[in-house]
């Protein structure tokens, strides 16, 4: 039938405009866009017209042309809440809290990204908006919040046994900790995160771990004063060495 044909032209268009997106040919991608678009304005496919207007807006955020995109995705949210497609509604409005933080509405996008976490049915979605809400807050400086908001991530993290996430989160929070001055709980949060690094023999993790105890005591008026090797060489850094650091006398 005639709708069945327009049915599998666009699907066919959708491919093509992933395709060339991916190549960041993004005047391709949004010409097949538009022509899948199109055809399922024709057939009135709103549950696919939904994920057309997603896609567009998703095209143009890459572009950041924020103002286009902001456009599409608040058709993208209207037919998704309207077919209680829950988990696609959630990635639309958490990709909307990303384009009004892009825009410089910082509070529209912590209402977004607050919004994403409700409608997320898996942990690791939540923990990835909980990510950007929290890098909002030191952006703005709200340590506090942004400490909650990494314990709530952490929580996730333990009680899911994902032990690598733990020990990035760990120093995420030492980092805070130290921006706050609180050292204590920052070598606290860094000591934890260590004892992950060498259980998963991560060498970045362990790296930032003493480089973040390398800024600790330069804060406290140190300096370095020996430097020793690690655990293993670390040849993608190449870097080899810890620090050993001693009050100035």
């Amino acid at each position: 039938s005639f709708d069945n044909k327009n049915h599998k032209t666009a699907e066919v268009y959708d491919i093509l405009d992933i395709i060339e997106r991916r190549r960041t040919n993004y005047v391709k991608s949004l010409e097949y866009y538009l022509k899948a678009l199109k055809l399922k304005e024709l057939q009135n496919d709103s549950i696919n017209l939904g994920r057309s207007y997603h896609n567009i807006a998703t095209l143009f955020n890459s572009q950041k042309k924020y103002s286009k995109a902001e456009v599409y995705m608040q058709k993208a949210m209207a037919l998704r809440f309207k077919y209680n497609d829950s988990v696609k509604y959630a990635k639309s409005v958490n990709l909307y809290g990303y384009i009004k933080y892009k825009l410089n509405d910082v509070d529209s996008a912590l209402f977004y990204y607050n919004k994403a976490k409700r409608f997320f049915n898996t942990n690791y979605r939540v923990a990835d908006v909980n990510r950007k809400i929290a890098f909002i807050h030191i952006d703005n400086l709200e340590y506090n919040k942004a400490l909650t908001v990494y314990e709530e991530n952490l929580n996730l993290f333990t009680n899911n046994n994902l032990i690598e996430r733990k020990g990035r989160t760990l120093l995420k929070l030492a980092h805070v900790y130290i921006k706050l001055k609180q050292y204590n709980k920052a070598i606290l949060r860094l000591n934890k995160a260590e004892k992950i690094a060498l259980l998963t023999q991560d060498k970045d993790l362990l790296f930032n771990i003493f480089f973040s105890r390398y800024q600790i005591e330069l804060n406290k008026k140190k300096y370095i004063y020996k430097c020793m090797g690690f655990p293993w060489t670390l040849d993608a850094l190449q870097i080899e060495v810890c620090f050993k650091l001693q009050y100035v006398s």
